[in-house]
């Protein structure tokens, strides 16, 4: 429920950044342990390796999203 109540509220703003292969928050290779999940988040498209680690990122966005490329 988490995590659909955060994409719902972070889906206000358009994707446009591509997904990457790598989630921010563990390191780990995106569909290593599953489906990867992704939200939207200030207009990005980020992608993580699995549902804990949204909350983690939620926590402290700004520390992940200096460790995504920048397009």
């Amino acid at each position: 429920m988490k995590h659909l109540l955060a994409s719902l509220v972070l889906m206000l703003a358009p994707a446009v950044m591509a997904d990457v292969s790598t989630c921010p928050v563990s390191g780990e290779k995106v569909g290593e342990m599953g489906p990867p999940v992704s939200i939207d988040y200030q207009g990005k498209k980020v992608s993580f390796c699995c549902d804990s680690c949204i909350a983690k990122f939620q926590k402290d966005p700004a520390k992940y999203l200096s460790k995504l490329p920048s397009k």
